[in-house]
């Protein structure tokens, strides 16, 4: 392929993980996490299961859209100077692999929830986990920011 179109490529691939990743962490996250109540959260994730599978499956689009800029602006910045071109390629694959990492922290509540050997706990304290889980989430959701910009 000529450089233009790996350009364009490139250039819709940004726009799909601008879009994918807006709605999966900033619209479904607004729209389920109460802060600070873990019932309320708790009682959206039950109640909006749909949205929040759906912010989920944007996550995964947009981990897709990375790592494939990350090969797309290796290639596109390899002739302007093949280390950094490197350097950037690996800071984006470590950008996308934290975001993987931060979103098991974003699944793990759907677990916590729905799973009958929490029973040893009472109902506040399994709600309080699964807030706690999406927090979590959130903290790592920082470390990939800093890796993307870094790419």
């Amino acid at each position: 392929m000529n450089v233009q179109r790996y350009a364009r490529v490139a250039g819709a691939l940004f726009l799909l993980s601008i879009v994918a990743g807006g709605f999966g962490e900033a619209y479904v996250p607004s729209k389920l996490i109460v802060s600070g109540d873990a019932a309320a959260t708790a009682a959206n994730l039950r109640n909006f299961d749909f949205l929040y599978r759906l912010g989920f499956a944007s996550f995964l689009i947009e981990s897709l859209c990375d790592t494939a800029l990350a090969l797309i602006l290796y290639v596109l910045l390899k002739p302007v100077n093949k280390q950094l071109s490197l350097l950037a390629a690996f800071f984006g694959l470590m950008a996308t692999a934290t975001f993987a990492f931060a979103e098991l922290f974003y699944f793990a509540p759907q677990l916590i929830l729905g799973r009958a050997y929490l029973n040893t706990f009472t109902p506040d304290q399994v709600n309080s986990l699964a807030l706690l889980s999406l927090k979590f989430y959130g903290y790592a959701g920082m470390i990939f920011t800093a890796y993307y910009g870094m790419a």
